[in-house]
């Protein structure tokens, strides 16, 4: 079915699509590639689209997204794919969509994205073995590091140290505090983890 605004995650192998910008929202896909077979799964506990998608221990968290004629959304689901089953999780401080998410040290990290029409800067991270959501602030040590959300051309910064207190950020490359991005609405393309740091 074709649709866009959708959030992906790979997971042992196989691929999950997971709701979109179409009519029937709250679809669920796995996608096989050794057998080149995609097959319906649980269907979202509610249709979606601009949604932060990543895999962790062997689930799937939707964080956020956008429900259309509501807004940006603060829910967290987690999906158990041995059990095809989806559970409610700690929701995010605040509604935001559009967002990117990628993975460290356990943990799902949150950038970009808006709420009521206003871009979120801040960076937020949750915890699925304590279901607690953090929230990071940028300030003069804090620096995130994005390679180019997707409103923003060629803007690089490199990921807070303080999110790995163990190992200081070594990036050379020009850093900027989240709020020097651009102040007009933008979502986040994607984050991708690269060893200990993650751009976007």
């Amino acid at each position: 079915m074709p649709r866009s605004e959708v959030a992906a995650a790979e997971l042992n192998g196989k691929i999950y699509l997971m709701g979109g910008y179409v009519k029937h929202g709250d679809l669920l896909e796995e996608y096989d590639p050794v057998k080149d077979r995609w097959r319906r799964r649980a269907s979202l506990p509610k249709p979606l689209h601009h949604i932060g998608a990543a895999a962790v221990n062997g689930k799937i968290y939707l964080i956020g997204g956008y429900i259309t004629g509501v807004g940006s959304v603060a829910t967290v689901y987690e999906y158990d794919p041995v059990v095809d089953r989806w559970n409610v999780k700690q929701p995010v401080p605040a509604g935001r969509s559009g967002i990117a998410a990628a993975v460290l040290e356990g943990k799902v990290f949150v950038f970009g994205g808006e709420y009521n029409r206003a871009t979120r800067r801040d960076v937020e991270s949750f915890n699925p073995a304590t279901n607690q959501w953090q929230r990071w602030t940028p300030d003069a040590r804090q620096r995130v590091t994005a390679s180019a959300p997707s409103s923003s051309a060629n803007r690089s910064t490199s990921l807070p140290a303080d999110l790995n207190p163990a190992r200081p950020s070594r990036r050379s490359t020009k850093c900027l505090r989240l709020d020097q991005q651009r102040r007009n609405r933008s979502f986040a393309a994607a984050a991708i983890r690269a060893g200990p740091e993650i751009f976007l």
